[in-house]
């Protein structure tokens, strides 16, 4: 061993003054890479004496020499309070630099006494190292709670200490141990006296400290001094306009419960607009729905950040947008103003995000509501369009969804087909709701209308026609016998003839009469109804076969003579009326017996069948019965219409 590293080993392992002098005096003249192992050494002997020297010169030292006095600030404890009460004024600011540096909760007493220093520039960096503190402490807890599951989150202000947990502070310095419960209620301690020394110090930066860790409705740390007349409490109504950090935005939230605070922190909620304030105010209310809060939030009558374009979702945590559009749901400002900003929320934020702004919006006056979640489906921005139809279904907002109705019909190129399937699905729920209700010129543009817009109302008729309720069924039936022929159906329609219920299989049969004459298919299913064991079912037939011309191309069209004479009188009505459809002269005198019949039923369905043919029989004796019939009193058997359900 050399005899410099044996004078070295044995300076080490002396504990006394004139060791740690001499340690200090080689660390001076030393070169790398001793000068490190020196300084090493100087530190881990822990002297307040030696360290008291190394906190003399940390201006001086190099980045390096400066790091690893942060991050071995546990063995300059004795010495930095030896520094901070040290005449030297270099001295004393080099401390304050350490402790702001490494944010050291044990040196929070220290910094409040150097509070009242008699030099002015120790005093702000003391504030500002109280602050710096506060902040760090205010971010860690605040990062605590939002790891924590939505339904028991509280604000950091009211965490007792057992829930104050262990993370690191300050990444950049990662030998710092993060605050433990003790720290934590130590450094309150401190502050609050800082606090109480306001009026002597008039450092702002202690109050804005206190403001980050101390709730406005914290009275044992505030004791009364944020009444008007004290000066804590002046000063705080002058600060919270001006400072725009998120701890102020939290205090003034809290604020609003405080009677003499409530108006000054409601100007200053609705005055600032930067976004990390408002984020915070956000967050901070989400914690705090308290009814003295909510109560004082409905002095915010116009917020100068519920402006669209200052809003960038795709910048904004996930947690932070719900926490937005929380508070501006429960803000008392013009419903307009809080529909357009909640839309670009919708428009641009997460699905999550979109979900709640979209029923936000929902809950807004009718009118408004209306409005935007329209735009919201036409814009075409499919999970938002999603969600809007799902709240104007859910509101009943009958307006809105004809216009939607009507903007799907025009064929809109942009509007996705999801949307348009799901307008048309919604239209049709609502057409099916309210059919008994419609008049027959409604339902039948309306159902026009729907069969117009989407393919998707095929299937959800089919849906309707195969119902269990065979009232149901039949509506459907009806809607297809007033929409006019469609090739969706078409079959459908086919497979209703053979149903048990004899009044779906007659109406089914009417249905069928707008797809003739040209098809086949159509007319025999029609034929083979002739047979049908319910008379309304073969009324139907002969007279679709009769009246849209089915008899075309059959080779002999007597086969209807046996109708002629059937006793059921719609059936020889119709029977009739195809004969003079088609073969007029050999008909004349089967309709002349039935006008002669002695039974009223039979004579009034001739008289039916001579008004409905009048053209075709002018100057015979049944038009003049015809003409008869029209003048006859009312009241009278003549007079009497066939009923439609029975046709």
């Amino acid at each position: 061993m050399s005899q410099a590293a044996k004078i070295l080993s044995f300076l080490i392992r002396t504990r006394n003054h004139a060791a740690d002098q001499a340690l200090l005096l080689a660390w001076r003249r030393a070169e790398e890479p001793y000068r490190s192992a020196l300084l090493e050494c100087l530190l881990d002997r822990g002297q307040n004496a030696a360290t008291l020297e190394l906190i003399k010169e940390y201006h001086s030292l190099s980045p390096s020499d400066q790091q690893l006095l942060c991050l071995r600030i546990e063995s300059l404890y004795g010495g930095l309070f030896q520094a901070g009460r040290s005449v030297d004024l270099q001295t004393r600011l080099n401390a304050l630099t350490i402790i702001h540096q490494t944010g050291y909760l044990k040196m929070a007493d220290l910094v409040v006494q150097m509070l009242r220093d008699h030099n002015l520039t120790v005093r702000q960096k003391a504030g500002l190292t109280l602050l710096t503190m506060a902040r760090r402490l205010a971010c860690w807890l605040h990062g605590q709670i939002a790891a924590a599951p939505r339904d028991t989150r509280r604000s950091f202000w009211s965490l007792p200490e057992g829930e104050i947990g262990t993370v690191q502070t300050n990444a950049s310095l990662p030998g710092i141990e993060p605050p433990v419960a003790a720290e934590y209620q130590a450094f309150r301690a401190s502050l609050a006296r800082a606090v109480a020394d306001f009026s002597i110090h008039r450092q702002s930066e202690t109050l804005l400290a206190a403001m980050a860790l101390a709730s406005a409705q914290d009275d044992p740390f505030w004791q009364d001094r944020l009444a008007g007349f004290q000066p804590v409490g002046r000063a705080i109504r002058q600060i919270l306009p001006l400072a725009d950090s998120p701890e102020a935005a939290r205090f003034a939230v809290s604020a609003l419960a405080v009677p003499t605070l409530r108006i000054t922190a409601a100007k200053v909620l609705s005055s600032h607009t930067r976004p990390h304030y408002v984020l915070a105010m956000a967050q901070e209310y989400s914690r705090q729905i308290r009814p003295e809060i909510r109560s004082g939030l409905k002095l915010i009558r116009d917020a100068r950040w519920l402006q669209p374009q200052l809003i960038q979702p795709d910048k904004i945590p996930a947690a932070s947008q719900l926490e937005l559009v929380l508070l501006v749901r429960h803000l008392h400002v013009a419903a307009e103003e809080k529909a357009k900003y909640l839309a670009v929320l919708a428009r641009e934020g997460l699905e999550a995000t979109a979900r709640r702004a979209i029923a936000a919006i929902g809950r807004l006056d009718r009118k408004v509501a209306e409005h935007y979640l329209y735009q919201l489906v036409a814009d075409g921005s499919e999970p938002s369009a999603k969600l809007s139809l799902a709240i104007i279904q859910k509101r009943g907002l009958q307006h809105t969804l004809s216009r939607l109705v009507h903007l799907a019909v025009q064929g809109r190129s942009d509007l996705p087909d999801s949307i348009r399937h799901r307008i048309a699905a919604l239209a049709f729920a609502r057409y099916r709701a309210t059919f008994d209700r419609l008049d027959e010129a409604t339902r039948r543009a309306g159902g026009r209308a729907l069969f117009k817009m989407d393919s998707v109302i095929d299937r959800l008729w089919l849906d309707w026609a195969s119902d269990s309720d065979p009232r149901q069924r039949l509506r459907a039936l009806q809607m297809a016998r007033l929409s006019g022929p469609r090739t969706g159906c078409r079959d459908a329609l086919g497979q209703r003839l053979r149903q048990e219920d004899p009044r779906l299989r007659s109406f089914a049969a009417a249905c069928l009469a707008d797809y003739l004459p040209g098809d086949r298919q159509v007319r025999q299913w029609l034929q083979s109804c002739l047979h049908d064991p319910d008379p309304r079912v073969r009324a139907n037939a002969l007279e679709a076969l009769g009246s849209a011309g089915g008899l075309e191309g059959l080779d002999d069209p007597d086969w209807l003579v046996p109708f002629v004479g059937d006793d059921h009188p719609r059936i020889r009505a119709n029977a009739v009326k195809a004969l003079l459809q088609n073969k007029v002269q050999s008909a004349q005198q089967a309709i002349r017996q039935m006008l002669a019949d002695p039974r009223p039923d039979h004579r009034r369905s001739a008289r039916w069948v001579a008004n409905q043919l009048e053209e075709r029989m002018i100057g015979t004796p049944i038009a003049a019965a015809g003409r008869q019939e029209r003048k006859a009193p009312a009241g009278s058997p003549g007079r009497r219409p066939v009923p439609a359900d029975a046709r």
